[in-house]
């Protein structure tokens, strides 16, 4: 049996002696693939602009355009223990913000393992101030090897949408991040996308008497918003925002497109209020303002919202009488002249009135009531006026040549919702030589002598609230 065993342990040798010798070469392999692969990385960090409108993952975005992309930019790469492993800042990596992509120079021998990636961008001009008002000065004086203070991830950015200023080089603010992303030794890049913390809004003004918007109030958007999305606003918030915008151009099918303009995003459950006012003659008269309420809920950041507006024609109904009182003599009807197209009413001096609202024309359920301040309107005695009102009385002063403004709010609702208009009577005094007296008997002097305004201006402003997410 010796024997027999020392002759199979002899041809069984030189085999494992090989096999021995090939574990130890995979052994040395595997170390210089650790040297090589195993302990680091060196990669790149790409951080570019998402397009507008993109938080839903379609296929309708539109670009940033000019001046609504990087100007100054600071990105931090934090380890899983809390320390800054990177850093990169510049105040001026595009002077015109028209970057749209960031690409770092090589990050060398960086550690494997998780990382979380904070972008921030077009901050440099929050300097001074608590938390988010001196962003910038506390992001430049973050160093590499330092605890990441998590505090200001809730940074609340106060009124963002207020201080974007092109023309001072002051662009729109932008956040982005990406957490606990794994580095590999085959990792090259590290992407993050930034978020405008504002919405773009769109509008667009059409209808026949589109050409005479003189100017355009969009209000209700929240005054803070959070540095990332994905924190809640909370704590003293207002939604009473409001911006007035007069710049237009109209194209050639006659639709007015109002000048675009950033709001706060603006969490879900608060909508808008629009007031449009029209300019109908060259003289100014009438002024008519009316408001409406969107069906749009919030404004999610980063986002366009189309908002497409419809003029209708609808008159205000008006019925006008005016007398005049000869001394010693009964009280002798005179017309009150419309001027066509307009609210305008001319009526002589001295002249007794009495104007009643009948609603709009051509509108069921629509209601119209005079809305005065009579310590406003110096030079008509008004005969028992309130509020709420829908036929006013009174007389003008004996003076030619006098303008009044009396307000008219119209009310109804179209399709589902409540409208408001605010309308503007002009009421003007001429020389009464120039009255003209209505040939009719003294039994029917107060008989209604009736007059609808011929007006095309009454103004349903229709909300087409387009997807706030999608470009159409």
């Amino acid at each position: 049996m010796n024997g027999e065993f020392k002759h199979i342990f002899k041809v069984l040798l030189p085999g494992v002696l090989l096999t021995c010798m090939a574990l130890l070469s995979s052994c040395a392999d595997d170390a210089g693939d650790s040297d090589r692969h195993g302990s680091t990385a060196t990669l790149q960090m790409q951080v570019s602009t998402r397009a507008e409108g993109d938080q839903t993952g379609t296929e309708d975005k539109q670009p940033g355009g000019a001046y609504e992309n990087i100007h100054s930019l600071c990105v931090l790469l934090v380890n899983a223990e809390g320390n800054v492993a990177w850093k990169y800042v510049n105040d001026n990596l595009s002077d015109d913000a028209s970057e749209t992509e960031f690409l770092s120079e090589p990050i060398q021998d960086l550690p494997l393992g998780a990382y979380d990636v904070y972008a921030f961008a077009n901050f440099d001009y929050y300097t001074s101030g608590e938390g988010a008002a001196g962003l910038w000065t506390t992001l430049d004086g973050i160093q590499v090897g330092s605890t990441f203070d998590t505090g200001i991830l809730s940074f609340v950015v106060d009124d963002p949408a207020s201080k974007i200023n092109f023309d001072e080089k002051c662009y729109i603010p932008m956040s982005g991040k990406k957490e606990d992303f794994n580095v590999t030794a085959t990792t090259s890049i590290i992407p993050v996308q930034l978020d405008r913390l504002v919405s773009k809004v769109q509008i667009t003004v059409s209808g026949e008497s589109a050409k005479d918007v003189t100017e355009l109030t969009f209000s209700g958007w929240a005054d803070k918003v959070m540095l990332f999305s994905d924190e809640t606003l909370s704590g003293n918030v207002s939604y009473e925002e409001s911006i007035t915008v007069g710049d237009k151009t109209v194209d050639e099918n006659g639709t007015v497109v109002v000048s675009p303009f950033y709001v706060n995003e603006t969490p879900d459950g608060h909508a808008f209020d629009v007031i449009v006012k029209t300019e109908e003659t060259t003289a100014g008269n009438p002024e008519s303002i009316y408001t409406a309420t969107t069906k749009q809920s919030g404004l999610p950041r980063n986002s366009i919202y189309p908002l497409a507006i419809t003029i209708n024609n609808w008159g205000l109904d008006i019925t006008a009488q005016c007398w005049l009182s000869p001394i010693g003599a009964l009280p002798q009807e005179v017309r009150a002249d419309f001027e066509t197209g307009t609210y305008n009413i001319s009526i002589p001096e001295g002249a007794q009135f009495e104007f009643t609202l009948g609603g709009l024309e051509g509108k069921d359920n629509s209601t119209a009531t005079w809305s005065i301040n009579p310590d406003n309107t110096p030079g008509i005695a008004f005969e028992n006026y309130t509020d709420g009102l829908t036929t006013v009385k009174g007389h003008v002063t004996a003076s030619a040549g006098k303008t009044f403004s009396l307000g008219v709010t119209a009310s109804f609702t179209e399709k589902g919702l409540d409208y408001q208009r605010t309308y503007t009577v002009k009421l003007t005094t001429v020389d009464i030589f120039d009255a003209e007296f209505k040939t009719t008997r003294v039994s029917s002097l107060w008989s209604p002598f009736t007059c609808a305004a011929e007006w095309g201006g009454a103004r349903n402003v229709l909300p087409e609230v387009l997807d706030i997410h999608v470009k159409r």
